[in-house]
């Protein structure tokens, strides 16, 4: 499921998460968080559909480059997501994952969702 990268995220996406993941509530941690990132129709930034476009695009023929606005607005919704999923994570899993910087490298190569 892809999300436009121009989406604003609700408000109701930041519900607090009452079970932070340990090493034995995966399934109910992932019950209280996946619902929340489908609600708000950012999936793909955890499973990878909504892969972040170039830092910089060609500006013109002269190879001159510049930054790409949808990288920004891309950046930006996946770091809310990030943020978001880090404040429900255990300081035991956190230690795990201090060296992911984007959702999708938090949850896929680390938690498993």
């Amino acid at each position: 499921m892809s999300s436009s990268a121009g989406a604003a995220l609700p408000s109701t996406f930041g519900h607090p998460v009452t079970e932070k993941l340990t090493k034995s509530n995966y399934t109910l941690w992932k019950l209280q968080v996946l619902p929340a990132i489908r609600g708000a129709q950012l999936v793909g930034f955890i499973d990878g559909s909504s892969p972040a476009p170039s830092e910089e695009i060609a500006t013109g023929t002269d190879g001159k480059k510049a930054p790409n606005p949808a990288y920004s607005a891309w950046l930006a919704l996946d770091q809310q997501v990030f943020s978001y999923l880090v404040t429900s994570l255990s300081k035991d899993v956190l230690k795990q994952v201090a060296t992911c910087s984007t959702a999708a490298a938090l949850l896929k190569e680390n938690i498993g969702i």
